[in-house]
């Protein structure tokens, strides 16, 4: 373990990345208190935008994602979870995809310049998909 976070001890990023978030989810809550975490799988830009961002450390990311995952999200203010629409028009409808996904996101950082969010799809069978690590105005989900 360094300074708090889990050891890379997988070589396929993916597969790290999940024991990341297993480990911390584990290492957050007490098991009587623990809320289970949600279905999930990763989508295309995920560790590329997990890897490539400076604008927040993987171990913040990985927090707000077990906060997703958990469910805690919606009820953190810091999280303000709202509705990714289709333009930025505060008034546009939420962005579906074809499979009935609806995109979300939340805050990882507040009160920066360009702060990060993180965005994700709810899947119609209530698992999530998570979708990329972004600056504030980057609405960008596929």
């Amino acid at each position: 373990m360094r300074d708090g976070y889990p050891p890379t001890v997988y070589a396929d990023p993916k597969r790290q990345f999940r024991y990341e978030v297993e480990q911390l989810w584990l290492w957050t809550a007490p098991e009587p208190e623990r809320q289970p975490l949600n279905s999930y799988s990763l989508g295309p830009d995920w560790m590329t935008s997990l890897d490539h961002t400076e604008l927040v450390d993987r171990r913040k990311t990985v927090e707000v994602v077990i906060d997703v995952l958990t469910g805690r999200a919606p009820t953190n203010p810091a999280r303000s979870v709202h509705a990714v629409r289709t333009n930025q028009a505060g008034s546009s409808p939420q962005r579906v995809r074809e499979d009935q996904a609806v995109a979300l996101r939340c805050s990882i950082k507040n009160n920066t310049a360009s702060a990060a969010r993180l965005m994700w799809w709810r899947l119609p069978d209530g698992s999530i998909e998570l979708g990329r690590v972004a600056a504030h105005d980057d609405m960008n989900l596929r």
